[in-house]
């Protein structure tokens, strides 16, 4: 590897089944050559494989007939492998010095791909880690992978034009019934990618896109599978080595591809993409479906309210109270998958009622509209129960209340009440501790991100908060700062990184920063950091954090020099992470724009991207980062799927995503990535250790 150089994004492969990565070396060694680390997976279970120091794991005798392994334990299983891959390529990254990758590798660029078999199962690994970001396909049937899914991510599948045509031997009625239904998903599967794209290559046969299209060795076994000659096999391999190029380098580098953007290839390469809902509607198949719009969608029942149903109505007068008894040892709301997916639920919310009771109605950020909308229940007829059921997917986390009886004109907030079956809450004030918190219940659905950093886990000792009160002539008052030292906190030769986030009232109680950093600390997945809290009370907030010149001042000339008097924290900008939610996120990014030589890094949690400033009336830090020259800054972004919401300005979410874009466009390091929650704390101390860990790598 080039020394000196920038560090190296980082590519998974996954070859086809029977193979392993060394039959690529063509395909790997033109990426590598191109600036990109190419690390393949030795697959189990198809062939058989040797560890270092002899251990022997046997080809499964199901490989070649039992779909069901094939689909339930290998496709899994492969996808864990290139998963477990890229932890130990970190682990090599950040915590090997005498490794050759050691701090060399950019693990905020990460592609996966893989041919046939590894095909699916690198989308399989795209759809479940977020820290692939693109993913391609050679050739391969997607076996089912995202059948009901979509890939939130870049997708591009090349295929040959009869993709199922392995090999030159003939095919019986049912050989030909699942050649076509392979075909027909492999030929329309891209469609679910954002954005999708499918490059057909009419010469190219299965076995084209590994060496025995090439090398002489391997001609005669691949003129046995079908493969074309090692002259046109090498032209037709240059051309899909090509488009993978153009493919990762403009969704990892953010390169620029006319490639990709022609609607009409050479040498009978037929390439179709998309890229918003409008163009999906043209070019999708009718039988295709899309989660482009919002992600969220009511039904009118769930398996277990359909089950009471006919319990009830057959005459099983124990049929409710079981029901009742049930969801008081499982808890609410009831979560189901949809017809077996790996990836959607239905959440179905309940409320027992009395005699009293005329109305129901949930308090959620479900339906596609700002600000939370009354949601009324059905009751089950002559029962005491009270339903509503939603279609999701599986990772989101939202808060949720009941409103009971409630009247016109009556408020809402004020009256509404927690679900007595869900012990799982949380107390929350945006006004600091001005008034009393109120309590949410947490509707988490079965893949919902980690809470375990947000609690104190045992044998995790605690760093030091203290309060200090810092006179500001810049701002012309007082401001109350709270500082986080970690455990054994000490000055010595290497100062502490340092990390400032605004908000500081609710960055250590609704979104316990400190408890967070004493875990990750603890277990080394993050350094011994100085944190600073800043307050940003209800009275100077908007002021604060609305693109403010005077408090970018406070904080660097004023601030930091404080902070360097009292404390052994570094001065070094990429050493430095300045963070916030909401508008303290967009605060954040000004902050680096107008200050990059004190900070480096950046961290936005759902950052209000949208808000206007001056002559701009929207997205002025967009527009502010898209004419400048490019900054020494590195990014993290999140925003939560259910902010696509506005009342006539553009949404937080697509802001975000237009802010992202501009970013990787000027060649700015940017992890970003859309959860599954709103607008509200429950998302945002989620994030939060993640966002953290990214910035380490």
């Amino acid at each position: 590897m080039a020394q000196g150089a920038r560090p190296w994004p980082v590519l998974l492969f996954a070859p086809g089944a029977g193979l392993n990565a060394a039959f690529y070396s063509t395909f790997t060694e033109d990426l590598a050559s191109h600036g990109y680390v190419v690390f393949g997976i030795v697959p189990t279970g198809w062939v058989a494989t040797v560890f270092p120091g002899g251990r022997k794991v046997p080809a499964s005798d199901k490989r070649s007939h039992d779909f069901g392994w094939i689909t339930g334990t290998a496709l899994p299983l492969w996808a864990d492998d290139l998963r477990f891959m890229l932890d130990r390529i970190e682990d090599l990254d950040r915590d090997y010095p005498n490794s050759l990758f050691f701090h060399r590798l950019d693990l905020t660029r990460i592609g996966a791909f893989g041919h046939s078999f590894g095909g699916a199962a690198s989308i399989l690994a795209g759809l479940q880690d977020q820290r692939i970001r693109a993913v391609l396909n050679l050739d391969g049937s997607p076996l089912g992978v995202l059948s009901k899914t979509d890939l939130p991510k870049p997708f591009m599948v090349i295929k040959h034009s009869v993709s199922t045509k392995y090999a030159s031997v003939p095919l019986d009625d049912r050989g030909k019934a699942m050649q076509a239904q392979v075909e027909e998903e492999l030929s329309s599967v891209y469609l679910k990618g954002a954005p999708g794209y499918r490059v057909e290559i009419d010469e190219a046969q299965h076995m084209t896109f590994c060496d025995m299209a090439v090398l002489p060795a391997w001609a005669d076994v691949g003129r046995r599978l079908g493969v074309e000659d090692a002259a046109d096999g090498e032209r037709t391999l240059a051309l899909i080595r090509g488009y993978a190029r153009e493919f990762f380098d403009k969704f990892l580098l953010g390169n620029a591809s006319p490639l990709l953007d022609r609607p009409q290839g050479r040498h009978g390469i037929s390439i179709l993409s998309f890229t918003s809902s409008a163009d999906l509607a043209v070019t999708r198949a009718a039988s295709l479906s899309s989660s482009k719009g919002w992600p969220i969608r009511p039904v009118d029942t769930s398996p277990r309210i359909a089950a009471l149903k006919q319990r009830l109505e057959s005459g099983d007068h124990r049929a409710l109270e079981e029901f009742w008894q049930e969801a008081t040892r499982s808890g609410t709301p009831l979560i189901e998958s949809v017809n077996g997916t790996l990836h959607d639920v239905v959440a179905t919310f309940v409320r027992r009622g009395g005699q009293n009771t005329r109305s129901v109605a949930l308090l959620a950020p479900l339906a596609h509209a700002p600000g939370l909308r009354e949601l009324p229940l059905t009751r089950l007829p002559d029962t005491d129960l009270w339903y509503g059921s939603w279609e999701m997917k599986d990772d989101f986390r939202f808060t949720y209340r009941f409103l009971v009886n409630l009247k016109p004109g009556q408020d809402a907030r004020r009256l509404a009440t927690l679900d007595p079956l869900n012990t799982h809450m949380i107390e929350v004030s945006f006004e600091g501790n001005q008034i009393p918190a109120e309590q949410f219940s947490i509707a988490a659905m079965l893949h919902a991100p980690d809470e375990r950093w947000i609690v104190r886990q045992p044998g995790v000792p605690a760093g030091k908060v203290e309060s200090y009160a810092l006179k500001s002539a810049i701002l012309g008052t007082d401001r109350k700062i709270w500082v986080y030292t970690p455990v054994d906190y000490f000055a010595k030769a290497q100062p502490y990184p340092l990390l400032l986030l605004f908000d500081g009232f609710n960055y250590q109680h609704w979104i316990p920063a400190p408890t967070i950093l004493d875990n990750l600390i603890h277990a080394q997945k993050f350094p011994p950091t100085v944190a600073v809290l800043i307050d940003n009370p209800p009275g100077s907030r908007v002021s604060d954090l609305q693109y403010n010149s005077a408090f970018v001042n406070f904080l660097a000339d004023e601030l930091l020099p404080w902070l360097h008097a009292h404390f052994d924290v570094t001065h070094e900008p990429q050493m430095t992470v300045i963070g916030g939610y909401s508008m303290g996120g967009a605060a954040a990014a000004f902050a680096a724009l107008r200050r990059p030589d004190l900070f480096g890094n950046v961290l936005s949690q759902s950052g209000s991207f949208w808000e206007g400033h001056e002559k701009t009336k929207w997205e002025f830090l967009a527009a502010q980062y898209g004419t400048s020259p490019k900054l020494p800054v590195r990014f993290f972004i999140e925003a939560g799927l259910l902010e696509d919401v506005s009342d006539g300005e553009p949404t937080l979410l697509a802001a975000n995503r237009r802010l992202v874009k501009i970013l990787e466009s000027k060649g700015y390091r940017v992890t970003y990535e859309e959860v599954g929650g709103t607008h509200e704390p429950v998302h945002w101390r989620g994030a939060l250790p993640g966002a953290l860990m990214a910035l380490t790598k």
